[in-house]
């Protein structure tokens, strides 16, 4: 974090989950919250957080403390719709308590697991000022298993409930007025609310069950997310400003703020349809994109992902990682951007519909 306070950012995310399914893991790795299968005798399954071993929640105690050690706000992002090595993630959820990534919305099961481990991190930190928002999930999506995104309402339903559960008085919720919640989705848009200029391309199908007009209007979502893929999402590279203007505009016809969340451009040494073959080239592509975030009204752009060199080997990271040990990619991608970032004024956006 130290790399990232003196290059200016303000505002990172961490992942504050890591999920296991079955036996107690030990000290063999880091765990956040343990799920187990129902059995005859336990027909109802078991979750159990882990927050007092050194393998459990002290790891995320250390990351907001460093957080404020160099005076950085942070996005705790509670769950990953996919499942990433020694992460865990929503599919574990359903490796335990049955289902499909469809389902896991209204299962019974899934959503007590998942709101008690809501409950316990916020209630454990929900005076913490360091923490810039909550995010309910990265890039909720409900796939039906025949093809196609799920009826909008689902993930809508579920983030209403959610958010509303979090922020809601302590009679009925958490009770949690001190920070910001968000989705944390990419922003696609639904063929019932399509903004000026989409394409009818993938990002504008409902292939993955969000309508991101539709959850601006969740009173207990205080800002909308968007993740920028051009190449990913079948489009070209100069896309991406189209892609950030329509977000731009449907935040201001919600009287609220949006976040380009996430984008990055991959490379590799063997170039494909989806990556550049050198930091020159991604740094010029990038660098376009972060003048369309700087032309717009966003209030922030988020490059997906910083990686560091470690005493063994590099953090992992996919080919989109740009790392802090590469200059000709760091500083104009990271360093430079958020300067100028810092430089626009700053207007209060309402929220609410």
């Amino acid at each position: 974090m130290r790399e990232m306070a003196e290059s200016s950012l303000k505002v990172v995310r961490v992942w504050g989950y890591n999920t296991v399914v079955g036996e107690d893991p030990g000290t063999t790795r880091i765990w956040f919250q343990r799920l187990t299968a129902p059995t005859p005798e336990n027909p109802d399954g078991a979750f159990i957080t882990n927050e007092l071993g050194d393998t459990g929640l002290k790891r995320l105690d250390f990351v907001l403390d460093t957080a404020v050690k160099y005076k950085l706000k942070v996005i705790v992002v509670l769950l990953n719709n996919f499942l990433e090595p020694n992460l865990g993630g929503l599919p574990d959820y359903v490796q335990a308590f049955g289902g499909d990534v469809s389902t896991w919305w209204t299962d019974a099961l899934s959503q007590a697991a998942y709101t008690d481990y809501v409950k316990t991190v916020v209630t454990r930190y929900k005076d913490r000022e360091e923490i810039f928002a909550w995010e309910l999930m990265n890039e909720p999506r409900c796939n039906l298993p025949s093809g196609g995104g799920c009826d909008k309402s689902v993930i809508t339903d579920w983030a209403t409930k959610i958010s509303g559960y979090i922020k809601g008085p302590e009679s009925e919720g958490l009770g949690d007025t001190n920070h910001m919640v968000s989705l944390g989705d990419e922003g696609w848009f639904h063929p019932d609310n399509l903004p000026e200029g989409a394409d009818g391309g993938y990002p504008y199908q409902n292939v993955n069950g969000v309508d991101f007009i539709a959850t601006l209007q969740i009173p207990t979502l205080d800002f909308g997310t968007f993740h920028t893929y051009p190449e990913r999402f079948g489009e070209p590279d100069e896309w991406a400003a189209t892609y950030i203007n329509q977000h731009v505009a449907a935040g201001a016809a919600a009287n609220k703020p949006v976040i380009n969340e996430e984008y990055g451009k991959e490379k590799d040494p063997e170039p494909t349809n989806r990556a550049v073959p050198d930091s020159g080239q991604r740094v010029r592509i990038v660098t376009a994109w972060q003048d369309a975030i700087f032309n717009s009204q966003v209030a922030a752009g988020m490059y997906w992902q910083l990686g560091s060199p470690w005493s063994a080997d590099k953090t992992e990271g996919d080919p989109v990682t740009v790392f802090d040990d590469v200059p000709a990619e760091y500083k104009p991608i990271f360093t430079d951007h958020a300067r100028r970032m810092i430089g626009l004024p700053v207007e209060e956006t309402p929220t609410g519909p």
